[in-house]
């Protein structure tokens, strides 16, 4: 159902891990439908105790998206949709880097 904010998708990193990025890819079959406007992003370790690490605004497009961040150490990535293209949420690729 569309306009029920935030949407959450938790991603679980299978080990604790620093990571200082994440890059978002908008669906890419030609509809703007779901394109993530704005956003949080929390870590965690414990899959409990969530962490605001960052913040932002990406354009409505269908371009490769990064928020870079602090390095931090984390085993659970949250990205909280607060407003999607359309009142919805979508992705093609989410992936987290670090080192």
């Amino acid at each position: 159902t569309p306009n029920q904010y935030p949407y959450n998708l938790t991603l679980e990193l299978g080990d604790t891990r620093t990571i200082s990025q994440l890059a978002y890819l908008p669906r890419q079959d030609g509809s703007e439908n779901g394109r993530i406007l704005t956003y949080n992003i929390y870590t965690s370790v414990d899959g409990v105790k969530y962490e605001k690490i960052s913040s932002g605004t990406w354009e409505n497009n269908s371009n490769k998206k990064n928020a870079t961040f602090d390095p931090v150490t984390a085993k659970y990535v949250k990205v909280e949709v607060t407003n999607g293209q359309n009142g919805f949420a979508s992705a093609a690729e989410v992936d987290i880097w670090g080192y």
